[in-house]
Protein backbone atom coordinates (compact mmCIF):
# COMPACT_ATOMS: atom_id res chain seq x y z
CA UNK A 1 0.00 0.00 0.00
CA UNK A 2 1.30 3.08 -0.56
CA UNK A 3 0.21 6.30 1.02
CA UNK A 4 1.40 10.09 0.02
CA UNK A 5 4.42 8.41 -1.16
CA UNK A 6 5.40 5.95 1.46
CA UNK A 7 5.09 2.39 1.22
CA UNK A 8 5.06 1.23 4.41
CA UNK A 9 3.36 2.84 7.55
CA UNK A 10 6.88 2.85 8.99
CA UNK A 11 8.18 4.68 7.04
CA UNK A 12 5.10 7.43 7.98
CA UNK A 13 5.83 7.08 11.01
CA UNK A 14 9.34 7.46 11.37
CA UNK A 15 9.03 10.61 9.26
CA UNK A 16 6.61 11.80 11.28
CA UNK A 17 8.72 10.89 14.38
CA UNK A 18 11.38 13.62 13.48
CA UNK A 19 12.39 12.91 9.43
CA UNK A 20 11.02 15.25 8.10
CA UNK A 21 12.99 17.83 9.71
CA UNK A 22 16.10 16.52 7.79
CA UNK A 23 14.07 17.46 4.74
CA UNK A 24 12.75 20.76 6.08
CA UNK A 25 16.66 21.87 6.60
CA UNK A 26 17.25 20.63 2.78
CA UNK A 27 14.11 22.64 2.06
CA UNK A 28 15.47 25.33 4.26
CA UNK A 29 19.40 25.09 2.23
CA UNK A 30 18.03 24.54 -1.46
CA UNK A 31 16.79 28.36 -1.99
CA UNK A 32 20.01 29.47 -0.52
CA UNK A 33 22.25 27.65 -2.90
CA UNK A 34 22.90 30.47 -5.10
CA UNK A 35 23.01 33.41 -2.71
CA UNK A 36 25.25 31.33 -0.63
CA UNK A 37 27.62 29.28 -3.78
CA UNK A 38 26.60 26.08 -2.45
CA UNK A 39 27.22 23.27 -4.73
CA UNK A 40 25.77 20.55 -3.34
CA UNK A 41 22.99 20.07 -0.61
CA UNK A 42 22.38 16.35 0.09
CA UNK A 43 20.09 14.47 2.91
CA UNK A 44 21.00 11.08 4.49
CA UNK A 45 24.80 11.23 3.19
CA UNK A 46 25.88 7.76 4.04
CA UNK A 47 30.32 6.33 3.41
CA UNK A 48 30.63 3.38 2.12
CA UNK A 49 34.61 2.74 3.88
CA UNK A 50 33.36 3.93 7.76
CA UNK A 51 29.46 3.35 8.20
CA UNK A 52 27.83 6.49 9.24
CA UNK A 53 25.51 8.91 8.22
CA UNK A 54 25.02 12.88 8.21
CA UNK A 55 21.47 13.71 8.34
CA UNK A 56 21.78 16.83 5.56
CA UNK A 57 25.43 18.57 3.91
CA UNK A 58 25.87 21.35 2.40
CA UNK A 59 28.96 22.11 0.49
CA UNK A 60 30.73 25.31 -0.32
CA UNK A 61 33.47 25.52 -2.62
CA UNK A 62 35.37 22.49 0.27
CA UNK A 63 34.14 23.55 2.96
CA UNK A 64 31.34 21.12 4.37
CA UNK A 65 28.22 22.27 6.27
CA UNK A 66 26.99 19.20 7.70
CA UNK A 67 23.20 19.25 9.64
CA UNK A 68 22.60 16.92 12.79
CA UNK A 69 18.23 17.35 13.24
CA UNK A 70 16.93 15.87 16.30
CA UNK A 71 13.46 16.69 17.44
CA UNK A 72 14.23 16.51 20.91
CA UNK A 73 14.37 19.08 23.76
CA UNK A 74 16.62 19.92 26.11
CA UNK A 75 14.47 19.35 29.10
CA UNK A 76 15.31 16.82 31.25
CA UNK A 77 17.27 13.67 29.40
CA UNK A 78 17.10 15.25 26.25
CA UNK A 79 20.07 17.63 27.10
CA UNK A 80 22.87 15.07 26.73
CA UNK A 81 21.05 13.48 23.85
CA UNK A 82 21.73 16.47 22.19
CA UNK A 83 25.22 16.59 23.01
CA UNK A 84 25.75 13.44 22.38
CA UNK A 85 24.08 13.77 18.53
CA UNK A 86 25.77 17.39 17.88
CA UNK A 87 29.41 15.59 18.98
CA UNK A 88 29.07 12.56 16.85
CA UNK A 89 28.21 15.09 14.08
CA UNK A 90 31.09 17.35 14.84
CA UNK A 91 33.00 14.36 14.52
CA UNK A 92 31.83 12.76 11.45
CA UNK A 93 31.81 15.77 9.61
CA UNK A 94 35.77 16.71 10.41
CA UNK A 95 36.23 12.90 9.60
CA UNK A 96 34.34 13.75 5.52
CA UNK A 97 35.62 17.48 5.41
CA UNK A 98 38.41 18.17 7.24
CA UNK A 99 39.06 20.72 9.39
CA UNK A 100 37.64 23.19 7.66
CA UNK A 101 34.14 21.45 8.40
CA UNK A 102 31.29 23.32 9.84
CA UNK A 103 28.55 21.37 11.84
CA UNK A 104 25.11 22.64 13.00
CA UNK A 105 22.43 20.19 15.13
CA UNK A 106 19.09 22.04 14.38
CA UNK A 107 16.67 20.90 17.02
CA UNK A 108 13.70 21.97 19.72
CA UNK A 109 15.78 23.01 22.45
CA UNK A 110 14.20 25.63 24.27
CA UNK A 111 17.81 27.26 24.89
CA UNK A 112 19.89 26.62 22.72
CA UNK A 113 23.27 28.41 23.04
CA UNK A 114 23.58 26.66 26.31
CA UNK A 115 24.29 23.51 24.78
CA UNK A 116 26.18 25.66 21.90
CA UNK A 117 28.22 27.21 25.07
CA UNK A 118 29.22 23.40 26.63
CA UNK A 119 30.25 21.75 23.53
CA UNK A 120 32.49 25.11 22.57
CA UNK A 121 33.76 25.11 25.73
CA UNK A 122 34.41 21.09 25.76
CA UNK A 123 34.67 20.58 22.46
CA UNK A 124 35.25 23.44 19.84
CA UNK A 125 37.13 26.12 21.08
CA UNK A 126 37.28 27.60 17.27
CA UNK A 127 33.69 28.00 16.70
CA UNK A 128 33.00 25.39 14.39
CA UNK A 129 29.87 24.52 16.03
CA UNK A 130 26.37 26.35 16.16
CA UNK A 131 23.29 25.13 17.89
CA UNK A 132 19.62 26.18 16.16
CA UNK A 133 16.35 25.54 18.54
CA UNK A 134 12.97 25.75 18.98
CA UNK A 135 13.60 29.86 19.08
CA UNK A 136 14.98 29.82 15.54
CA UNK A 137 12.97 28.13 13.81
CA UNK A 138 10.62 30.23 12.63
CA UNK A 139 13.30 31.88 10.46
CA UNK A 140 15.64 29.02 10.27
CA UNK A 141 16.69 30.47 6.52
CA UNK A 142 18.05 33.75 7.88
CA UNK A 143 20.03 31.61 10.99
CA UNK A 144 21.27 29.39 8.20
CA UNK A 145 22.19 31.77 6.24
CA UNK A 146 23.96 33.72 8.36
CA UNK A 147 25.76 30.90 10.08
CA UNK A 148 27.48 29.92 6.86
CA UNK A 149 28.27 33.36 5.38
CA UNK A 150 30.06 34.06 8.97
CA UNK A 151 31.97 30.45 9.08
CA UNK A 152 33.10 31.73 5.03
CA UNK A 153 34.76 34.79 6.50
CA UNK A 154 31.64 36.99 4.81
Amino acid sequence: MRVCGFTKAENVCEWLDGKWLEHHILDVLNPLKNKLHLHECALNVETKDVQFEVDVIAMRGYQLFAFSCSTDTDSKGGKQILKKKLFEAYIRARQLGGSEARVALVCAANYPERIEAEMKRDVDQEGRIRVFGRPDLANLNFHIEQWVLSQSGE
